[in-house]
């Protein structure tokens, strides 16, 4: 999505991710008994059993995987997905602006598409967890509505613009989270996220292309 003939020089990394999350139900071990769930994961049978902090750091890592594969699927370039705590946030996929962004118009429809795949990762990961949970009361993703609202205020010309623009995207990033292809790529990310901690791009595409394959 990004054109081949312009120059992406190092600029200051960029964060987005969860601040504090909600304790959540999460994926569980393939060596325990399991039952396979609507949303495409085995849960563990005996996952009351958990402690608040384990099930606390799955739904951080299927919150980060919503973000990862479609970041992924859509051609927006991260730096690395994790799920290791730091400053207080639970979760973060680090990525850097291109210059051809930070000094393009917004108008350049090359421009808007990289804002719209932005938004749409950082959407997917608040649905990945929505759906997974069977729950709509995420409350740990404030820092992710805030950048997306900002993001299209960027390229909109009112705020009624905005709102609008966002519904839609919003509309698409669920349409696309509920493809069963798309929910395997979030299931294998999640449980590579639970064994490494951290994965950079790359790694993430590998994983995508294994479950499109």
């Amino acid at each position: 999505m990004q054109p081949a003939d312009r120059t992406r020089p190092h600029v200051p990394v960029q964060s987005c991710g969860l601040d504090t999350l909600d304790n959540a139900d999460g994926p569980a071990s393939d060596a325990k008994p399991h039952l396979v769930t609507p949303w495409g994961y085995h849960h563990d049978v005996s996952e009351k059993r958990m402690s608040a902090v384990e099930r606390r750091r799955r739904g951080t890592a299927y919150h980060e995987a919503g973000h990862a594969v479609m970041a992924t699927i859509l051609g927006f370039v991260f730096t690395r997905v994790s799920i290791e705590p730091v400053n207080g946030r639970e979760g973060r996929v680090t990525y850097r602006t291109p210059r051809w962004v930070t000094k393009g118009n917004v108008l350049d429809p090359a421009v808007r598409q990289w804002f719209e795949a932005n938004i749409m990762s950082q959407m997917a990961g608040f649905v990945a967890e929505r759906q997974y949970r069977g729950r709509g009361d995420h409350i740990g993703a404030t820092g992710d509505y805030a950048s997306t609202y900002e993001m299209a205020s960027l390229v909109s010309l009112s705020r009624k613009e905005a709102a609008l623009y966002l519904d839609a995207l919003f509309e698409r990033t669920s349409v696309l989270m509920r493809q069963r292809i798309i929910r395997r790529s979030v299931s294998a990310v999640t449980r590579a996220l639970l064994r490494a901690h951290s994965l950079t791009h790359q790694e993430v595409r590998k994983l995508v292309d294994d479950v499109f394959a």
